[in-house]
């Protein structure tokens, strides 16, 4: 049954039966693989139902850091821009104690379409011995102004964020972090992306970053 948690996040969410089997278990289940799996299974929904958002917000103050790194994919993500205490919690958790739980955050901060999360980012990006989350933090402030697939969103801040940090000097063999322009690869340049996230075509923005 365990095993089976994780299979109730699908494409379209998990379905009745899978939920009110999940909300029974949710009630006793403390064990951390288990509830690893819960979280998971749970990951798409916290948005829609208060009782199962509530279980992911508590499960990303667990002490053990795999629970908390599912709960960051759950949270920071488009799933929860609905749920009351995501963003706060996801800011919190681009802190984490736990590297690669902090690293879920950030990339995934921008997905909830929030500009509270700009300022934290930014606070990281001008960080420098965080950097090996500025690649994520980019990731993340893209995801407001690029918001792949669909490029419903243009967070002007996020953009003007971005730049900057690309642009920023002094500069060292890893500062700025390159490897998160990548981000910016990520443009819905077909008709079928297109229609299928029902987005406008774009025109190109020149970015204008500096030679390196």
């Amino acid at each position: 049954m365990v095993h089976a948690y994780a299979s109730f996040s699908g494409l379209f969410g998990a379905n009745a039966k899978d939920i009110s089997i999940a909300k029974t278990a949710i009630q006793t289940e403390k064990d951390p693989y288990a509830l690893q799996q819960l979280v998971a299974g749970l990951s798409n929904e916290g948005g829609k139902d208060p009782e199962v958002g509530k279980f992911l917000l508590e499960m990303s103050k667990h002490e053990n850091a795999f629970i908390r790194r599912k709960a960051a994919i759950a949270l920071a993500n488009t799933w929860s821009e609905k749920l009351e205490g995501a963003v706060d919690t996801v800011i919190t958790l681009m802190n984490d104690a736990d590297p690669k739980t902090a690293e879920i955050a950030c990339a995934g901060a921008g997905k909830l379409h929030n500009e509270k999360v700009i300022e934290p980012i930014v606070t990281i990006l001008n960080d420098d011995t965080k950097v090996n989350l500025h690649d994520d933090c980019i990731r993340g402030l893209a995801a407001l102004w690029i918001d792949y697939p669909t490029h419903k969103q243009h967070n002007e801040a996020a953009y003007q964020a971005t730049m900057n940090y690309f642009k920023k000097t002094p500069r060292t063999n890893k500062i700025p972090a390159w490897s998160g322009i990548t981000a910016f690869n990520t443009v819905a340049n077909t008709r079928g992306e297109l229609d299928a996230g029902k987005a406008k075509p774009r025109g190109s923005r020149s970015t204008n970053l500096p030679r390196s």
